[in-house]
């Protein structure tokens, strides 16, 4: 009567290998929602971050009275901000790589032909802006406006 105790207590193969193929059938259903699920939050994070340092170059040039350059270089996947009187010669201030890891996106600017916008001494960009932030199918649209200086995300 002792032996037959031990042998209902253990689990036979056939429920192990059961166990197994149902957390496989779990996983490979949850895996793509995570890895959308990421692929949104590192297109938000980096989102964020472009509307950030353009609202950094705002402040920096209305703080010195100065001209600032934001430029977008869509080979190199980067934003930067150079300055005061919007010279690129005068070095980069601020730099964010879009394709760092912790972002890896794209960019498609539409900056009517030009690849620079100039924040002048107030604060605010000279004309009107956009430009699209990808990863994978999502997108997101930043909007640069001129007249209120506002910058928004789509």
């Amino acid at each position: 009567m002792l032996n037959d105790q031990k042998h209902n207590r253990a689990f036979s193969l056939i429920e192990l290998v059961l166990v197994l193929v149902l957390i496989g059938i779990v996983a490979a259903i949850a895996m793509p929602r995570i890895s959308n699920a990421s692929s949104q939050y590192m297109l938000e994070s980096a989102s964020q971050r472009a509307l950030y340092e353009i609202e950094y170059a705002k402040a920096i040039a209305k703080a010195t009275s100065s001209s600032y350059t934001m430029h977008f270089d869509s080979a190199g996947q980067r934003i930067y901000l150079s300055g005061p009187n919007g010279k690129a010669d005068d070095g980069v201030v601020r730099e964010l790589n879009l394709n760092d890891s912790i972002y890896e996106v794209s960019m498609n600017i539409d900056l009517s032909g030009e690849t620079s916008f100039i924040i002048n001494g107030f604060g605010m960009p000279e004309k009107m802006y956009e430009f699209d932030l990808y990863r994978g199918s999502y997108k997101q649209k930043i909007n640069v406006d001129c007249h209120t200086g506002e910058v928004s995300l789509e």
